[in-house]
Parts: C-alpha cells; sequence; structure tokens
C-alpha cells in the first residue's frame, strides 16, 4: 500500500495529462479534412486478358477520397500508397462492375472516415491479350544536304515483338519510331530513336532501336568543251594533232562537279614510240581524284609524226603541234 501511495498526486496529474490528449487527439479541433488518393489493384485477372477501359488500363485507375480524422493519422495516411483491392470472380470475359465500398480500404485508425469519394462504381472492359512481331519503320524529317542522297538505313533491331489486346493489334503489321532528324547531313552518322507502339495499351519488347545512317554524294555528270590536247613525243621530236581539242564527259559527286576547274583535266595522247608519218591514236583523259571519264570525243585523233634526216623527230614540228 506504501508503494500505491507514494506519488499518488503525481501518477493521477501524468493519468489526467494523457486523458486529455487523448480527447484533443480526437476532438473537432484536432480533425482535418482531406483528399487522398487510393489506387486500384485487381487480383485473379486470367492470363489471357488484359484491361482496355478505363483507358491505360488499371495502373492508371485511382479512387478520389474525402477523409476526415487526426491529423497526425491524416497526414500518415498522405505519406502512404494507399491501394483498392478487387478479388475477380472466375470466369471474367469482357467487362466487369465494381461498386466501390470504402470500408474494403485500410486507414489507420478507426478516427478517420471517409465522407466522399469518387467514382462510386468501377466499369472495367477485357480484352483478348495477343503476341506479334512487328517490323520497323524509321521515317525521316528532312533532306541530305545539297549534293547528298539517302543511301540506306541500317535498324537494329529489324523488327520486335508486341504485346497487347487483340483489338490494337489485329491487322497491324509494322510500328514506327518517331522521326529520324536528316536535315543537312552530308557523312554517315549513328542515332537511336525511341518506338511509338501502335496503340496505349500496347507493350513492346524494346523501346528504342539502332540505326545506322549512311549518305552517298549524288553522282552527276558534266561536260567539259575545247580542252586542248597534248601530244607525248619521245624526246627531241614533234608532232602534230587533230582535232586539237576534244570533249570530256566527267562525273562524279554533284557539289565537287560544280567547282572542277577545266585546267586541271588533262587530254593527252602518246606518240613516244609512233614512226614518222601519221597514225590515229587514242586520247587519254586524266583527272583528279574523285571523279571519273565517262567520254571522250574524239575517242582518237590523227598524229603526224615527223623527223630530220638524222632520224630524230623534227623539233620545229614538235613545237607546232604542241602549240
Amino acid at each position: 500500500m506504501a508503494i500505491l501511495r507514494d506519488n499518488l498526486s503525481l501518477k493521477l496529474f501524468a493519468l489526467f495529462l494523457a486523458m486529455l490528449l487523448e480527447v484533443y487527439f480526437y476532438s473537432p479541433d484536432n480533425s482535418v479534412t482531406e483528399k487522398l488518393l487510393a489506387s486500384v489493384e485487381l487480383r485473379n485477372v486470367p492470363n489471357n486478358l488484359m484491361v482496355i477501359s478505363p483507358v491505360g488500363g488499371v495502373r492508371n485507375v485511382s479512387i478520389a477520397l474525402t477523409v476526415r480524422g487526426p491529423a497526425p493519422v491524416v497526414q500518415q495516411l498522405k505519406r502512404e500508397n494507399l491501394r483498392y483491392i478487387i478479388d475477380l470472380p472466375p470466369g471474367i470475359t469482357d467487362s466487369y462492375l465494381e461498386y466501390v465500398k470504402p470500408e474494403q480500404l485500410t486507414l489507420g485508425s478507426s478516427g478517420v472516415r471517409v465522407i466522399d469519394f469518387s467514382p462510386p462504381i468501377l466499369d472495367l472492359k477485357f480484352d483478348t491479350v495477343i503476341r506479334k512481331e512487328l517490323l520497323v519503320i524509321v521515317p525521316q524529317r528532312g533532306e541530305p544536304a545539297d549534293g547528298y542522297r539517302l543511301k540506306k538505313l541500317n535498324i537494329r533491331p529489324v523488327s520486335v515483338i508486341a504485346r497487347g489486346p487483340e483489338s490494337e493489334l489485329s491487322g497491324v503489321g509494322v510500328v514506327e519510331t518517331q522521326p529520324l532528324e536528316i536535315n543537312e547531313i552530308r557523312e554517315p552518322r549513328q542515332a537511336e530513336v525511341a518506338l511509338v507502339p501502335p496503340g496505349v495499351h500496347t507493350l513492346l519488347d524494346v523501346n528504342v532501336v539502332h540505326v545506322d545512317v549512311l549518305v552517298s554524294p549524288v553522282v552527276a555528270e558534266r561536260t567539259f568543251d575545247g580542252l586542248p590536247i597534248d601530244v607525248k613525243s619521245e624526246k627531241g621530236g614533234g608532232a602534230t594533232v587533230s582535232p586539237a581539242t576534244a570533249t570530256v564527259v566527267v562525273s562524279g559527286p554533284t557539289a565537287d562537279l560544280n567547282q572542277l576547274d577545266a585546267a586541271k583535266i588533262k587530254i593527252s595522247v602518246d606518240a613516244a614510240s609512233a614512226g614518222e608519218g601519221s597514225h590515229m591514236l587514242p586520247l587519254t583523259a586524266t583527272l583528279p581524284e574523285g571523279f571519273e571519264v565517262e567520254s571522250v570525243s574524239p575517242e582518237a585523233a590523227e598524229v603526224v609524226v615527223i623527223k630530220d634526216k638524222s632520224g630524230k623527230s623534227n623539233s620545229r614540228a614538235g613545237a607546232e603541234g604542241n602549240g
């Protein structure tokens, strides 16, 4: 008894404070009203079905709650991941109605009450799940730089596996990426582009593809007229050529071809091993690197080699022929 009497007044005071705190904790003065969201979780969904309505599937479905209760408890609930669990019955086919029951929510203390919620009914629609291989298509935006063309796109992977509702994938054979920017490019490059699923409920086994962008110069032709023909004769000799000029058709990248100087194109005929007299010899065109000869006109020219009495070619004639 002595133990009970010791500090009895302090113990009674502590008990009185605890009762006051509890009364205040649940009193209207300490109550708050807050809006919360509870995510919907479906259980027992058949493996061959998926939710297609509401749009985005059940992962985008939530219930808006208005609750009232002690401020500390409500603030704690705001930090928690509230869930509303629906156990689907057997035999679900294409639809299911759930009448929302707020009492299925675990809200912690009994001092918290649900005073409003929305929506009152969840109307769920289902569709059959299918898997399908889709060919990847990469649309392009823009054009390569002037004088260049898009040669090829190497796409990795070339196809992907899609999983989604039959209503979205039936009749679909391809999947596109975001547009690939190729404007003003003039050399090969690599890029990653995101795939665009063919429907809001369809999932792809990969989200991006890798693309090798290959470009090449546009090949064009240009004609050069009146190019002088150079005669190559033996040392100290000379020769004349007829006609004295030729026409050459050159092919190459458009941008470079427009800048090609005619002085860099050399037309020649080799008469170094030709004896005295008249000869029809082929013309040869020499071009800077990166260009090709499409044609030389005429293909051959008449070369007259003149030698003096010593057996050497007449240097005067050679000078005349090379003039």
